[in-house]
């Protein structure tokens, strides 16, 4: 597996370090973060919405359909994080994550696990989310676009932050046609 590292201090750097042409199944991001934002641990530094991160990946083009979202974040195993997320941009397919706060040892135990099985025992990504439960002790959640899909409260939810997304971000036609498919 061939790894890219983006170290960023604002949003222009990450769009800019986005922009290679290379595409991705995995993105993994550390950082400090919270149901709502993840970024520098202070009010002035940056950070940036789960909505936002997500449309500005998609906007670049540097993911492939199916890319598993790896937040090694505190609480970004959250039910609210996964919505952010699965709404701004439709080639995430799991978004996996730690539902409490972990030391940086802890994450990077559980994610080279996930990776392991994912990548060599060709696991699904719910149970490589169970094994890195397993391995830390810590609860780690993996949510997966078509079963979040299918829940009503996500439904409406997204019928509420679609009109944001389409405003802010240059969404491809095809996502748009997607969901203007779905049924209600």
């Amino acid at each position: 597996m061939e790894v890219d590292v983006l170290n960023v201090e604002n949003e222009n750097e990450l769009r800019n370090g986005l922009g290679s042409g290379t595409k991705y199944d995995y993105i993994y991001l550390c950082a400090h973060a919270n149901h709502q934002v993840f970024g520098d641990n202070d009010e002035e530094g940056f950070n940036l919405s789960w909505s936002d991160f997500s449309g500005i990946m998609c906007e670049s083009g540097c993911m492939n359909y199916g890319c598993i979202f790896l937040l090694a974040c505190c609480r970004t195993g959250l039910t609210q994080v996964a919505y952010d997320l699965f709404c701004s941009c439709a080639k995430v397919e799991f978004v996996c994550g730690p539902r409490w706060t972990l030391n940086p040892n802890d994450l990077t135990i559980a994610f080279d696990v996930f990776i392991y099985n994912m990548e060599e025992r060709k696991e699904q990504p719910d149970e490589a989310a169970k094994r890195m439960s397993l391995a830390t002790g810590y609860t780690f959640s993996c949510y997966d676009r078509v079963e979040v899909e299918m829940r009503p409260d996500y439904r409406e939810w997204e019928k509420q932050q679609w009109e944001y997304v389409t405003t802010n971000y240059k969404v491809p036609d095809e996502e748009i046609e997607a969901r203007q498919e779905k049924p209600d």
